[in-house]
């Protein structure tokens, strides 16, 4: 009997040590990353309640208690620029060690596409990117995530400036970076936490708009839950759809509508090239269909026509007598080389 509870008790404290939480960090912690100089510097995470952890950096070593809820928080001293340095942070069960860690000046890149807007799209990416070896420029890229309450948490990874890594850099951000870089001689961090098209309220708290005279009538408007934003949206563009062409498709064959017989008798008109935010759907931010008719002269070359489209924003699909000539990603000029498959009546 005495063998047998002493079997259990062991069993039982197996069973309790590998419930133990590992201590862990956001992810706006990483290897690569830059903290910010001459400023306390904060260091958080979880672990097990009330779990000892000891954070060291360079020659720093300090140690917190986790509270109830598992979480603990702790500030460094200031640090000049420097580095690279290795942050330790040690719980009971495991040790989290980021690498090439460099103290610096650290900016927040937020907005919208302006922001957003990477290095590879700029004017002069084809010559500024094969030369972007900066070791001590680096980036957050955080990636896209919707939530209606705050976050603990994020997703992303930091990575260092290169070749290979710049084209993804935002490319306001990345300028900014050389040009403060070369003025203070420090390193120098980005948090690109951009997302084109949003609004300033979709950043602010329920909690912060409620402060607002102004702002407290559009945030008791605000849905509950994530479920209720995707069903109102849905409903808005469905609503939006039936208003412009009278009636939803009833079948998949319906939206094929680059078909050169597709029934465009019900389609309105619209002066283009131009933003059609200007010229009669000024709510619209999705997908149009747009056809034209073009009579080209007997006669002439064909492989010598060019499609000037204006400028695309995002993306366009251009099909000339139903047959998928070029398509365009990006906010630019599209031209399109009409191909010898088209015919001497062309419609676009």
């Amino acid at each position: 009997m005495n063998r047998l509870v002493g079997h259990f008790l062991f069993l039982s404290l197996i069973v309790a040590q590998n419930a133990f939480a590992d201590v862990h960090l956001p992810k706006v912690f990483g290897s690569h990353m830059v903290l910010q100089r001459r400023k306390p510097v904060p260091v958080w995470g979880w672990a097990d309640p009330g779990e000892k952890v000891t954070v060291t950096l360079n020659t720093q070593t300090k140690t917190v208690k986790a509270g109830k809820d598992g979480k603990w928080s702790i500030a460094l001293d200031p640090m000049e620029a420097g580095g690279p340095y290795q942050l330790l942070v040690k719980g009971k069960k495991n040790t989290v060690t980021f690498e090439d860690v460099l103290a610096g000046e650290v900016w927040i890149c937020s907005g919208q596409s302006n922001m957003e807007w990477p290095l590879r799209a700029a004017a002069n990416a084809k010559t500024e990117i094969p030369t972007a070896n900066h070791p001590t420029i680096r980036q957050l890229l955080v990636k896209k995530d919707m939530s209606l309450t705050p976050k603990d948490d994020i997703e992303g990874d930091w990575a260092v400036c290169t070749p290979e890594t710049a084209p993804n850099f935002t490319a306001v951000g990345y300028f900014f970076a050389k040009q403060l870089q070369q003025e203070l001689n420090v390193p120098i961090g980005l948090i690109n936490t951009s997302w084109g098209g949003t609004h300033s309220e979709t950043w602010t708290s329920r909690d912060a708009m409620n402060q607002s005279d102004e702002l407290r009538v559009a945030a008791s408007k605000l849905p509950g839950s994530y479920e209720e934003v995707i069903k109102s949206g849905q409903e808005r563009t469905q609503l939006l759809v039936k208003n412009q062409q009278g009636s939803l498709p009833t079948s998949t064959e319906e939206w094929t509508w680059s078909a050169v017989d597709a029934n465009d008798s019900q389609w309105k008109t619209m002066e283009m090239p131009s933003d059609w935010e200007w010229r009669g759907l000024p709510t619209v931010d999705g997908v149009v269909w747009l056809r034209q008719e073009v009579l080209i002269p007997e006669g002439k070359p064909l492989q010598k026509m060019v499609l000037h489209m204006g400028s695309v924003d995002d993306q366009d699909s251009t099909f000339v007598n139903g047959q998928l000539v070029g398509f365009k990603k990006g906010v630019a000029p599209v031209i399109i080389h009409c191909p010898t498959a088209c015919s001497s009546q062309a419609e676009m």
